[in-house]
């Protein structure tokens, strides 16, 4: 599947399920993404209880993952939590080696109560981190740290 941003130009491609609701299979989609900014659309489409994958490699969001800043804290997971999503996982390693490379899964909370708690253990972990991160990395992420505590705690009142 190809997805065009609002300019028509492409801005993901990959692979989409669309679920099997009355199976209890959920939809994902595993992407390879050029503008962010398409993800809160695709996740929409997909609904509560979906996943979005995305692809990253030699980019800010590496850096970040490969130095233990969570994911939340990413620019790639700061994409995801703009889109919805409420529960992060890095593939820095796809099982079996025949998933593709790297990606940043996030699932989309099945509604309100599940989103609040979510948020509250996204920020949780966030807060854990800063007391115990490398203080030059916690300077260099700290826009995006503070991006993502006001999202989660928009959350959370």
């Amino acid at each position: 599947m190809v997805v065009s941003n609002s300019a028509g130009e492409p801005a993901a491609i990959g692979l989409v399920f669309w679920g099997r609701p009355h199976s209890g299979l959920r939809p994902w989609a595993d992407l390879v993404v050029t503008d962010a900014s398409i993800l809160p659309d695709l996740a929409r489409m997909l609904g509560p209880g979906a996943s979005l994958m995305v692809s990253y490699e030699g980019d800010d969001t590496e850096w970040a993952l490969r130095r233990k800043v969570p994911p939340q804290a990413t620019p790639l997971g700061l994409a995801l939590l703009a889109a919805g999503c409420r529960w992060l996982k890095d593939w820095y390693f796809p099982e079996g080696g025949l998933e593709g490379g790297t990606k940043l899964q996030g699932t989309i909370p099945l509604g309100d109560a599940q989103r609040r708690e979510r948020s509250k253990k996204l920020l949780e972990e966030l807060e854990i981190w800063e007391k115990q991160a490398d203080r030059k990395i916690a300077h260099r992420v700290r826009g995006w740290v503070e991006e993502a505590r006001k999202i989660l705690l928009d959350d959370i009142r």
